[in-house]
């Protein structure tokens, strides 16, 4: 906790990427770079109850996790 008060301190007079940019930047090895959470996806997959009729996905990615989702349950249409 403490490295990251002092990177807000010391990038506090820096402006802030747009969050466009970000994500132009990203976008060729996004998935590669989120493969690594592929583990925590399937786990995520695995807990969520059999009864559950509905997710809420905030739109903040790929949908990778949904995937996984998909094929464990066929909950999901694609």
């Amino acid at each position: 906790m403490q490295n990251l008060k002092q990177w807000l301190r010391d990038t506090a007079y820096f402006p802030l990427e747009e969050m466009s940019d970000f994500f132009t930047k990203r976008l060729h090895d996004h998935e590669e770079h989120m493969s690594i959470l592929e583990e925590a996806y399937q786990v995520f997959a695995e807990v969520l109850p059999l009864e559950c009729q509905k997710i809420l996905d905030l739109g903040c990615g790929t949908g990778l996790e949904l995937d996984k989702i998909r094929q464990k349950t066929g909950f999901l249409s694609a």
